[in-house]
């Protein structure tokens, strides 16, 4: 058995709440379903307005973080909340909580991820384990993003993986956040790749980060499903379901997105 400590990263409001119950519960009933399983302790990476808590404190474990303020310095989000994430782990990694954690790896996650089965770690001192997106790659758009992405690194060179869901031993990624947030800051501020990059500029910086420090990632196919559209038929290979995309079944009656409800809980699906 090798744990790692599942941390999810998060932000208050009612949207980012219901999700992140959502991915507790399934934590805790894979985690007494299968106790021999390499899935550790659980950890809320709450990110908030000077660090306020909110109403989960006694229901999730939590360690509280100051979210980014409005602004283009430093320590500002550049119109970019996404950039909260590795600023709320750069302040996790100088807390007293991440001091005593007992596991020696981390397992991270987003609030729309549910755990389908405990993944094994693989993952080692030197190779963290990461989902492989078809869109982190230049060649998505090898026009558009291959001029950029060649001006921070030889783009043959980076994992076409995100920080997120990532298993890593903590070291690692402890040394990774400082080139990590400060190539985030660096990508916002350039007008070229920030067009380029848009809605993923934030991995990008996580993942151009790696290779200039020359991490590479053990890249799994079938770490998480993305389904999108008419969906994915066959779940049982694949450790995570994230919601992200919106799901419709032609020619049926149903569909279904998170983003309908960005202001409150979503109601119970009927049994298919």
């Amino acid at each position: 058995r090798r744990p790692y400590h599942v941390l999810l990263t998060a932000a208050s409001g009612t949207y980012q709440e219901w999700q992140t119950r959502i991915a507790y519960h399934y934590y805790r009933q894979l985690k007494a379903a299968q106790p021999c399983s390499d899935l550790g302790g659980f950890t809320r990476l709450l990110s908030t307005p000077d660090g306020r808590p909110d109403g989960l404190m006694g229901e999730i474990p939590t360690v509280l973080t100051k979210q980014l303020g409005a602004g283009r310095c430093d320590e500002c989000s550049h119109g970019f909340v996404v950039m909260n994430r590795p600023w709320s782990l750069r302040q996790y990694f100088a807390s007293k909580e991440a001091a005593s954690l007992a596991e020696d790896y981390l397992f991270v996650i987003e609030t729309d991820h549910l755990l389908l089965r405990p993944p094994r770690n693989r993952a080692t001192e030197a190779s963290p384990v990461a989902f492989g997106f078809y869109y982190m790659t230049y060649k998505y758009d090898a026009r558009k993003l291959g001029p950029v992405i060649r001006r921070w690194h030889d783009p043959d060179d980076v994992d076409p993986v995100g920080p997120s869901p990532l298993i890593v031993h903590k070291a690692q990624l402890r040394g990774l956040i400082e080139p990590w947030w400060r190539l985030c800051l660096e990508l916002k501020r350039d007008r070229e790749a920030d067009q380029a990059l848009g809605w993923v500029l934030e991995m990008w910086a996580y993942t151009l980060a790696a290779a200039r420090t020359g991490v590479r990632h053990q890249v799994h196919k079938t770490f998480q499903a993305e389904p999108g559209g008419a969906g994915i038929y066959n779940l049982d290979d694949h450790d995570i379901y994230h919601y992200t995309f919106d799901l419709d079944q032609r020619g049926q009656d149903f569909s279904w997105s998170k983003r309908h409800f960005m202001s409150r809980y979503p109601p119970r699906l009927p049994e298919p």
